[in-house]
């Protein structure tokens, strides 16, 4: 409510404005407010005020880092704006843990530039897992680009990757089923361009250190090989929107996870 947003303002305000000395936050901390107000309090401020209240005493410190309630809330909207939750953070959130996996969270999605095989792959059973827009660029050539959709000015192809190795296009039906049908078939049989499309094998695998790439952590490179033959290595990234998700990126398409 109001005072509790008041004491929350003057809360942050007395530790800023009176670094060198003992704040009035401080004395509030001391007995005078209970810890259940003081954690309804810290639920108003953001992770970095969070920080500087927890430097302003043992106590403040204790209570900021034992909000679990407020750092599951906190998770749970950070969350809810990313593609890519790293299992290991929703273990320790499993674990009562919130900070700890907000915190490693935060991390993972700034430095991690490398898949997990279930971010990478879709279980087409449970309908679960990660679906790729797919597009050529246009150095895979006019043989390639003539049977993109995306060239056709229409929506770029979904791709999913299976645990078997293989990858399939998935295709959405009216009645709200889906199917998989080879990568580079057309839904219609007038609109196969590419004489050999509806029959074409796409396959994929992990590559530790592509000839002239350095080496990284599994997950960071895909080689695809296309009816047989290797195509130019995927380099794994984070997309520039900031949402977590990935980008696979080569020479020749580019595949960015949709779903």
């Amino acid at each position: 409510d109001a005072n509790l947003r008041m004491i929350s303002f003057q809360f942050d305000a007395d530790f800023l404005g009176d670094m060198m000395g003992p704040p009035a936050s401080a004395r509030l901390l001391e007995g005078v407010l209970s810890d259940d107000v003081l954690c309804q309090v810290t639920s108003f401020l953001s992770v970095r005020d969070m920080g500087r209240i927890a430097r302003c005493s043992k106590l403040a410190r204790k209570l900021c880092v034992n909000d679990e309630a407020g750092w599951k809330d906190r998770c749970e909207r950070l969350w809810s704006k990313k593609s890519f939750i790293p299992s290991h953070a929703r273990e320790l959130l499993y674990q009562r843990r919130p900070m700890e996996a907000y915190r490693f969270s935060i991390e993972d999605g700034a430095n991690r530039q490398s898949l997990h095989d279930e971010e990478l792959c879709y279980d087409p059973n449970s309908q679960i897992g990660t679906v790729w827009d797919f597009r050529f660029k246009e150095t895979a050539g006019p043989e390639w680009t003539a049977v993109d959709p995306w060239w056709a000015g229409g929506k770029a192809r979904k791709m999913i990757f299976l645990k078997n190795g293989l990858v399939k296009q998935l295709m959405s039906h009216p009645d709200g089923s889906k199917s998989l049908i080879p990568p580079f078939s057309s839904p219609t049989a007038s609109d196969q361009r590419h004489p050999h499309s509806s029959d074409i094998e796409m396959k994929w695998r992990y590559v530790a250190q592509p000839m002239d790439l350095p080496i990284r952590e599994k997950g960071s490179y895909i080689r695809l090989t296309v009816d047989g033959r290797d195509v130019p290595t995927y380099l794994v990234h984070r997309s520039p929107t900031g949402d977590w998700s990935f980008v696979l990126e080569s020479c020749w398409g580019v595949f960015s996870s949709s779903e």
